[in-house]
């Protein structure tokens, strides 16, 4: 009998070793969030920019990672192009133009 009694005793306490274990390790915990928190950055590798217009690249005043928001200027390109490029559509507007008004007097 007493030999019974040493083992009951010897699982009673293996059963609260591990249940003041597990109790510590969480697996008791019943708050029901089901989540797990973490902290860290997140990195990108490639960002795909691009511009309205083609032209070349004067000025990039932002560099890696740097933090931007909306609207911001990224970059700049070159004036030059564009208002080469803008005085041939005013003068190809202006070819239209007069060949409209040519053909308003011509069917008058």
């Amino acid at each position: 009998m007493k030999r019974n009694g040493n083992r009951l005793f010897f699982i009673l306490i293996v059963a609260l070793i591990a249940g003041c274990f597990s109790a510590g390790c969480g697996l008791w915990d019943k708050s029901g969030d089901n989540r797990i928190s973490l902290s860290g950055n997140i990195e990108l590798t490639q960002v795909n920019l691009a511009f309205k217009t083609a032209g070349k690249l004067v000025d990039l005043p932002i560099e890696e990672g740097t933090e931007v928001r909306q609207g911001a200027v990224i970059a700049h390109l070159d004036a030059d192009q564009l208002q080469k490029q803008q005085a041939r559509e005013q003068a190809s507007l202006a070819v239209a133009e007069s060949q409209m008004v040519q053909q308003k007097t011509a069917n008058q």
